[in-house]
């Protein structure tokens, strides 16, 4: 197993690597904000998270396209540019 990210504060889990392994897909959220979570992607060598989804739901099982172009997550789907 190989770490790409982590957070102090955040809960991250449900990653997933694109088809392509360019990404990986997790969710993240705060234990002192019940019931809310956040989408976000990562390169598959580290670095900056890119937020997809806007925090304001739990949003959760996010799913990449097979061609990895499309971001799915339930029950919003989004395209990742």
């Amino acid at each position: 197993m190989r770490v790409v990210t982590s957070h102090p504060q955040e809960n991250l889990y449900q990653a997933r690597f694109s088809p392509d392994d360019r990404w990986v897909s997790f969710c993240s959220a705060k234990a002192t904000c019940a019931g809310v979570s956040i989408i976000y992607v990562v390169p598959q060598s580290g670095g900056e998270w890119t937020q997809i989804t806007e925090g304001k739901y739990f949003d959760d099982k996010p799913r990449w396209s097979p061609d990895a172009g499309h971001f799915i997550s339930s029950p919003i789907e989004r395209l990742l540019h």
